[in-house]
């Protein structure tokens, strides 16, 4: 707090600064640097408070809490923006769109309606990730990272360019680099082959196998002797692969 105080005074005595905002849980620093700038510099200053954007279950939005994002694409793909938003719990969605988002009243009050009559269908998620992946990343990376949700989960990963994959292999999902490789030591080397007592094996590889568990660039396979080669990789480099619905892996062959 004396710190925080002080930077209030020089910035003061330097450049003219008298106002000071901060989110309501500041108020006490702020209001202490009012303080010693009346003391040390006998001048007046003030401070604007705002309250703070909170979640569902009353804990604050921001990096403190975890989970936080960045702007800057080099440390937070699109992809992975547009995920966050995506999985806004559904007490939160309304919210973030009134806060975060430039649509109207109208707007949100028909996403709220449509969320109640069918919250299954996540179309109030669906247009707060893509306003704010717009707003933060413009529409080519909203397009990029919406091109690869699609892929994703709707099986249509050919629709994705080679820059979409060098995306994922950022931040967008779990990557593992790997010399050419046969999908059972793949399995294991990504940790996918991993058993109900938690270890990684190829025996529980081949059982997924066999089981018809795994996808391999969106196609079932159930050949526990396939290999993974460059001449099957998308851009002669990659391989997705996905067991059950939604645990994804990336390979990059080096």
């Amino acid at each position: 707090m004396v710190l925080q105080s002080f930077d209030f005074v020089v910035l003061n005595e330097r450049y003219d600064c008298s106002i000071q905002m901060g989110g309501s849980d500041q108020w006490g620093n702020i209001t202490a640097g009012i303080e010693l700038i009346r003391r040390m510099l006998g001048k007046q200053a003030h401070a604007v408070t705002y309250p703070l954007v909170t979640k569902s279950d009353g804990t604050k939005f921001g990096k403190s809490s975890g989970g936080a994002v960045w702007l800057d694409s080099d440390l937070t793909s699109p992809f992975s923006f547009y995920q966050f938003w995506m999985n806004s719990n559904d007490d939160d969605v309304i919210k973030f769109l009134k806060i975060f988002t430039f649509l109207s009243k109208e707007a949100v009050d028909e996403l709220a309606s449509a969320n109640l009559g069918n919250p299954g269908a996540r179309q109030a998620h669906k247009v707060l990730a893509e306003e704010m992946t717009r707003l933060v990343h413009g529409s080519d990376g909203q397009e990029a990272a919406e091109r690869i949700t699609a892929a994703l989960f709707k099986n249509s990963l050919r629709d994705l360019d080679e820059s979409d994959f060098q995306q994922l292999a950022l931040d967008g999902m779990a990557t593992t680099y790997l010399s050419q490789s046969s999908l059972l030591e793949a399995l294991v080397q990504t940790g996918l082959a991993i058993t109900p007592k938690g270890e990684v094996t190829r025996g529980q590889a081949r059982k997924l196998i066999q089981g018809n568990s795994i996808s391999v660039n969106g196609l079932k396979e159930v050949d526990i002797n396939r290999e993974l080669t460059r001449d099957q990789a998308f851009f002669g480099q990659y391989f997705v692969l996905q067991k059950g619905r939604k645990n994804h892996h990336l390979i990059v062959l080096k």
